[in-house]
């Protein structure tokens, strides 16, 4: 990894990783950016949306990591890809896996809808910008399909 900087000479990314350009979701027409996370000791695949808020969670995925509804600082809704979904917020750490420099963890804002008595989550997790990609520095390479992230400093 080669190494870049801010304008103030702070290093800007501390680490790298793959990322993957394809839908984000059976029936999808549009591609999207997945990113490899880690949530709760467990590794899932993300989407990088910039467009959206808060790490919002599969909630299948939620419930197998201990994710409790019970445990959530508050209830809110939340509209996206068309659906309006009520759930839960939590605050947690999030890891972007390095394969190159080191991984970053931080803590994000986590939302997790609730799902009615057999029914199934359609979409993968997603990273927000607001409460998620807002707290770190990044930056992608179509190209190479590469991310790549660093702590916000000072």
């Amino acid at each position: 990894m080669s190494r870049l900087v801010t304008a103030f000479g702070v290093e800007f990314a501390s680490g790298e990783s793959p990322c993957f350009v394809r839908p984000g979701f059976t029936g999808d027409r549009l591609t999207r950016l997945l990113v490899h996370v880690e949530v709760g000791q467990e590794r899932t695949t993300a989407v990088l949306d910039t467009g959206g808020a808060f790490l919002v969670l599969d909630p299948i995925f939620a419930t197998m990591i201990g994710i409790d509804h019970a445990d959530g600082l508050a209830r809110d809704r939340i509209h996206i890809r068309g659906f309006v979904r009520h759930g839960t917020i939590h605050r947690m750490p999030l890891t972007l896996l390095a394969t190159t420099g080191e991984s970053l963890t931080f803590e994000a804002t986590a939302f997790v809808p609730e799902l009615e008595h057999g029914e199934t989550w359609p979409l993968p997790s997603y990273l927000g910008w607001q409460g998620c990609l807002d707290r770190i520095r990044f930056a992608v390479d179509p190209a190479d399909e590469v991310v790549y992230f660093g702590a916000v400093t000072g």
